[in-house]
């Protein structure tokens, strides 16, 4: 009745044949987007809110460095005549930076310091005036200025930074 022609050749299953059969079938993957949003989510949110925060200390550390110039600069001429207006003149500037931030709110949070060395006598005495005219001409006059990050930071619940004080200081020769 059959003839050889029409033989099924046969072997045997083995384990691998098995596995491959298993893994061949489409498996259901219903909710898998929805589990690698759930996880990836929060990291991909905090890195983007560290770029933002990090962003923002770049520029309030060039906004300081901008005020610390300024600050040397008005305290190089002889028309200014204390400190506390070298001060007031940094906290207009940050300030106008930052405009979302109340003035007594800067004003805690900025610091400035003013000195010079006399080598007049050849040593080296510093001096800290709060009267300005009292720096001979051509004395090299220190300014540093210091600012909390967390009175000018826009994301306040962020702590990628905490208690961060970014200060800079700036020399200019008394005129």
């Amino acid at each position: 009745m059959y003839s050889n022609y029409c033989k099924v050749a046969t072997k045997p299953i083995t384990a691998l044949d098995r596995c491959s059969r298993h893994l061949s079938k489409p498996m259901d993957r219903r909710g898998a987007a929805a589990v690698e949003a759930a996880i990836l989510l929060p990291v991909f949110v905090f890195i983007f809110l560290a770029m933002i925060d990090i962003g923002q200390a770049v520029l309030l550390r060039h906004t300081v460095e901008n005020a610390s110039r300024e600050a040397a600069r008005m305290a190089s001429k002889n028309a200014t005549e204390s400190v506390t207006e070298v001060h007031l003149a940094v906290v207009e500037h940050l300030q106008n930076a930052y405009p979302n931030v109340e003035s007594t709110s800067m004003v805690q949070a900025v610091s400035t310091s003013l000195f010079y060395v006399d080598t007049s006598l050849g040593g080296n005495t510093t001096y800290a005036p709060q009267d300005l005219t009292e720096i001979p001409s051509g004395e090299a006059v220190h300014v540093t200025v210091s600012l909390d990050f967390d009175a000018v930071r826009w994301l306040p619940g962020f702590e990628l930074w905490t208690s961060a004080f970014f200060e800079t200081k700036s020399v200019c020769r008394r005129e």
